[in-house]
């Protein structure tokens, strides 16, 4: 015989000692099966005595592994007390000691890993972790992954909670949360995708994607150079890193005047170029430095986390400019207004000046006849 099949077949008789050494047995009736001391009622392990049918395809392992069941069909309980207290529920998986313990009620749902999923009456939820959605009870279709995931949610719905605290104290519903503490701030907000970020307990239809401090640059593939992006807005984003489009209807505003003078000292701020530091193709960029613009405009500054002046808000110039472009605009039509009247006065001026050219040229003809008269009268004087 060789050395493997020895060993094989010592293995197998020592686990046939052991299981006779503590007392486990197994039976099976119709298509039920059970294994393990305790499994099932009466302190021994019959064949799912209290099992009606006798026939509903349930299978348990371990001690008072689906105990309580009278009626429930289709159920996998694999552990001490897994499923022990289900009387009529159908079409679960309970694998981990005290898995689906004290479940009641609830279909299709599949608990693994100790205490996963204890105290369910839900139907469709998946636990796969030490303590997943320990304290659910009429929550359905969640899904939650790793240790102590989705512990406190009880009646939130519709959440899917991947990794180690993961949505640990939410009770919202339609919540996505994906990384370790991903989501464990949420309270009872729903609608939220939470990845690498805590969230907050306020959160609600909110999405969250790494960690402010932590992060410290995105990359975001299928966005530059992406076609027929028309009646688009410019995304902005503020220094805690939310995104979003400026508003401009006049529903989001209050206290609207015309800028008058604001822009005025729009002419005080020095146009640079430069290079980044951090550039080694040495790109030439065109713009402003925040610590000069601070002291013109200061409310155009935006601060980085330390407080110190980090970025200008270039999407105020526009505005400012255009009200510099009217302010001319205006004040040229004016001039022009002003030239046409000074050429209408010189025009009246003009033709008063022709007037009076015709009177001395009459003036002169008659002053020349005068004379002439004046000679002839002479002339016949004298003779």
């Amino acid at each position: 015989m060789k050395a493997g099949t020895s060993f094989t077949l010592n293995l197998t008789g020592a686990l046939l000692i052991m299981i006779a050494s503590a007392t486990i047995a197994a039976a099976q009736t119709g298509n039920d099966t059970c294994a393990g001391l305790n499994a099932t009622i009466g302190g021994t392990c019959r064949p799912l005595t209290n099992d009606i049918s006798g026939n509903n395809q349930n299978s348990a392992y371990g001690d008072f592994a689906l105990e309580n069941n009278a009626s429930g069909f289709g159920n996998t309980a694999v552990g001490g007390g897994a499923l022990s207290n289900n009387p009529s529920a159908g079409n679960n998986t309970a694998i981990g000691l005290e898995a689906l313990e004290d479940s009641t009620g609830g279909i299709n749902n599949t608990a693994t890993g100790v205490i996963a999923l204890s105290f369910n009456t839900g139907d469709d939820n998946t636990a796969t972790g030490a303590a997943a959605l320990l304290s659910n009870s009429s929550g359905s279709h969640n899904t939650a992954t790793g240790f102590d995931a989705m512990q406190f949610n009880d009646t939130g719905t519709n959440n899917t909670a991947v990794g180690a605290f993961a949505e640990t104290g939410s009770s919202g519903s339609f919540n996505i949360s994906i990384g370790n503490n991903a989501g464990s701030s949420l309270s009872a907000g729903g609608n939220n995708i939470e990845i690498g970020n805590a969230g907050v307990a306020a959160d609600a239809n909110t999405i969250r994607i790494g960690t402010q401090g932590t992060q410290t640059e995105t990359f975001i593939a299928g966005i530059f150079n992406s076609p027929g992006a028309r009646k688009a807005c410019q995304v902005v984003v503020q220094s805690n890193g939310r995104l979003g489009c400026v508003g401009s209807s006049a529903r989001y505003k209050h206290d609207i005047h015309d800028m008058g003078t604001a822009s005025d000292k729009l002419m005080k701020l020095r146009p640079v170029i430069f290079q980044y530091k951090e550039d080694s193709s040495g790109i030439r960029q065109y713009g402003l430095i925040a610590e000069e613009v601070e002291k013109v405009y200061p409310e155009l500054v935006i601060d980085g986390s330390d407080g110190r002046a980090q970025t200008v808000a270039y999407q105020e110039l526009p505005a400012m400019l255009l009200n510099e472009v009217q302010k001319e605009r205006r004040q040229l039509a004016q001039k022009d207004a002003e030239i046409a009247a000074m050429r209408r006065q010189l025009a009246a001026l003009q033709k008063k000046n022709s007037e009076i050219d015709a009177m001395a040229d009459r003036l002169d003809a008659l002053e020349r006849q005068a004379r002439a008269s004046e000679g002839g009268h002479l002339a016949v004087a004298l003779h």
